[in-house]
């Protein structure tokens, strides 16, 4: 068997494992880069376990412990409880606020911390309104913000940094900052404005059982004594300025997992989080899959299996996989469809190696095919189990239909409007 058909059968492998859901995601993408070493499809070991010292890898661990001290500090429960003051009472407004403001968050932060800050205020003013402001009609669009607001930076969602390692691992300049905002915002904009007028209405005919009552959920009090006590609003001001300060020097030019790392270690020192603390809130899984999907990306072009697999997938495209934005069209297809069914991390894992693979051989510009792979994973919004964000939502005792026609119109909606603007800044 020739060197790259080897690599194409361990990729599908990985794609198969990564679809059981008992099958665990690190160990699959940790034999998946070491299936590359031991068959000698990368130039040595070293270029196997050389995505462990990326900088994309450190970035996630160092923001993983800032966005922790987000949540220690109290910053992010008093910005929800500022978001229940501001309804007043109107289901809509805090739907509305709960998307705008939360999708904020989640651009610099873990867009399932932001979730889990916002679902116990909204099962707080479902009891305090009166039957106003639901469950059933909140909770789903609590878990849209995440990863649509994941989708505006390049430093939040794992998709998107694991994106920008691969692109740096293979000699390619690595994204802005702020570089998908362009992209990414005019969006959600058009998603918000979609989900307000045209869901949300939908949403009350066709979510029309009792409101579900969540037992076991503790709101907390922010305007509390005892709260306040715990939570001084100097940590809530220091933990802002790291975090500000980290982002403005990875916009400067700082190498990313120096300024990430640097700002951990101060949210550490100042004590806006707990040195304990600190190291269970990385995502370990999240750092060794992104690691493990340089590895893999290394063994693809190594071995000539990218070049075949991209050759592939242009073949089977037709008239739309000969052109830049065709191609740009049909990985973002693929990386939704195949995001749908399994773990963002893993789609990314799989479709990234084959995106670069593809530019390389056409001799193509892989930026905009990059953003397009990692904005298709993020916005596969129309199944409980395609993100954490969305999964999180269940106990709003959805069923898989409310899911399909509420998500895939968020899913539809995003997709044109990303692919849009794609063009736009790209190729226009």
């Amino acid at each position: 068997m020739s060197p790259a058909i080897l690599s194409i059968v361990i990729i599908a492998i990985t794609l198969v494992l990564f679809l059981i859901p008992k099958m665990s995601l690190t160990i699959t993408s940790i034999l998946a880069v070491c299936a590359m070493g031991l068959f000698g499809l990368t130039d040595g070991w070293s270029n196997v376990f050389n995505g462990f010292g990326n900088a994309a890898v450190l970035l996630i661990a160092g923001m993983g412990v800032v966005s922790q001290g987000i949540v220690e500090t109290g910053l992010a429960q008093k910005v929800g409880t500022l978001i229940g003051k501001l309804c007043k009472g109107s289901e809509f407004m805090f739907i509305l606020l709960c998307l705008v403001l939360g999708c904020a968050l989640s651009a610099f932060i873990n867009g399932a911390l932001v979730v889990a800050i916002l679902l116990p205020i909204c099962d707080s003013l479902a009891v305090s309104s009166g039957g106003t402001i639901t469950r059933k009609r909140s909770y789903f669009p609590i878990g849209l913000q995440g990863p649509m607001g994941n989708n505006l930076t390049a430093v939040s969602a794992s998709s998107m940094v694991t994106c920008c390692a691969v692109l740096t691992d293979n000699g390619f300049r690595t994204l802005g900052v702020t570089e998908p905002t362009l992209i990414a915002l005019p969006a959600l904009i058009l998603t918000i404005i979609v989900y307000m007028f045209v869901v949300y209405p939908l949403s009350k005919k066709w979510l029309t059982y009792p409101d579900p009552v969540v037992e076991g959920v503790s709101v907390v009090d922010t305007d509390s004594e005892e709260w306040k006590a715990a939570h001084p609003v100097w940590r809530m001001v220091v933990i802002c300025v790291i975090m500000l300060a980290a982002i403005i020097a990875m916009v400067k030019g700082m190498n990313w997992g120096a300024a990430s790392l640097i700002a951990a270690c101060l949210a550490v020192l100042t004590g806006c989080v707990g040195r304990k603390k600190a190291i269970t809130s990385i995502s370990w899984t999240t750092c060794i899959i992104t690691a493990c999907a340089i590895g893999i990306s290394a063994g693809l072009q190594k071995s000539g299996g990218g070049a075949l697999l991209a050759q592939w997938i242009v073949d089977i495209s037709g008239p739309l996989g000969q052109t830049p934005f065709g191609m740009c069209v049909v990985l973002f297809v693929i990386a939704n469809l195949l995001s749908q069914i399994m773990s963002d991390s893993g789609s990314v894992a799989c479709v990234v190696p084959i995106t670069i693979a593809i530019a390389t051989s056409m001799g193509w510009d892989p930026i905009p095919m990059v953003i397009c792979t990692a904005m298709g994973v993020k916005v596969a919004l129309a199944t409980p189990i395609c993100v954490s964000c969305m999964t999180m939502t269940l106990p709003g005792g959805y069923k898989f239909s409310d899911y399909l026609k509420m998500g895939g119109i968020v899913t539809l909606t995003q997709s044109i409007g990303i692919l849009i603007m794609t063009f736009l800044v790209y190729y226009m």
